[in-house]
């Protein structure tokens, strides 16, 4: 695992799980919001049908989303006995346009995608009005009363899991991860650490998984964090009026507190 600099704000659009309360007590309902913003700081997002592809909670079982169109937050837990929640949510695709080059330019910067602006170059792709197909594949874990569990890998095509229990284990020496591609382990990969204060006030950092697709997230006591990241793809089919994407996307998200 390797440490980069600093950034202050994101370039890209994030999309993440947040809760008002990440460690209710067990006679709490749960309110589960999605959110879309920058810098770990973004609207709440109403569930839509056409927008999600799985919304869910597992405690060892799974319970799909009983919500209605319209409903803000996206979904709400019934109260649970002692646990360590995951939720999961899986969107369906998303289309963005490329309206100037500077714009891919900066995305593929922040996401360690930089290979993709030769590539776009090498196959003779335009350099305006291109499109890109993005997917978000975003998990949470809520610690319940007691928390006790673990988090798994739940079979995202992109995802992170953790390896230690947020609210009950040691993480003085920081929380390891593992980021999966695939269902295999992703090696030398940038993931984005985004660090809320109770106070609302965010600040992002870098690190890089190691060969083995490892990370050890340094954390404080009484934030929230967000991992946020992201593969890029080349879509090769295109449709005779050019209006089919030539990238995709893929973007993991997990969220979770300290306490």
């Amino acid at each position: 695992m390797s440490f980069l600099a600093t950034s202050t704000q994101s370039i890209a659009h994030e999309l993440w799980i947040d809760t008002p309360n990440f460690t209710p007590n067990v006679s709490q309902s749960i309110d589960i919001e999605l959110r879309n913003g920058q810098n770990f700081n973004g609207i709440n997002l109403s569930y839509f049908t056409n927008r999600v592809d799985q919304l869910y909670y597992d405690t060892g079982t799974r319970y799909d989303a009983t919500s209605r169109m319209g409903d803000m937050p996206a979904m709400v837990i019934p109260p649970q006995s002692d646990g360590l929640i995951r939720v999961v949510y899986v969107s369906t695709p998303s289309m963005l346009t490329y309206a100037k080059w500077e714009k891919f330019v900066d995305f593929t910067t922040h996401k360690d995608a930089v290979w993709a602006r030769d590539a776009h170059i090498v196959k003779g792709y335009p350099t305006e009005g291109f499109k890109e197909e993005y997917i978000r594949y975003s998990k949470a874990l809520i610690g319940v009363g007691e928390a006790q569990g673990t988090d798994k890998n739940v079979g995202l095509e992109i995802e992170i899991v953790a390896h230690a229990n947020p609210y009950r284990d040691d993480l003085s020496a920081g929380l390891p991860v593992t980021l999966y591609y695939q269902g295999t382990a992703r090696p030398d990969a940038q993931i984005e650490v985004f660090e809320r204060d109770p106070d609302g006030i965010a600040r992002s950092f870098m690190l890089r998984t190691d060969a083995n697709g490892n990370a050890l997230i340094p954390v404080k006591s009484g934030q929230t964090y967000l991992l946020d990241s992201v593969v890029l793809r080349p879509l090769d089919f295109q449709d005779s009026t050019g209006s089919a994407p030539l990238w995709q996307s893929l973007w993991a998200a997990l969220t979770f507190k300290v306490p």
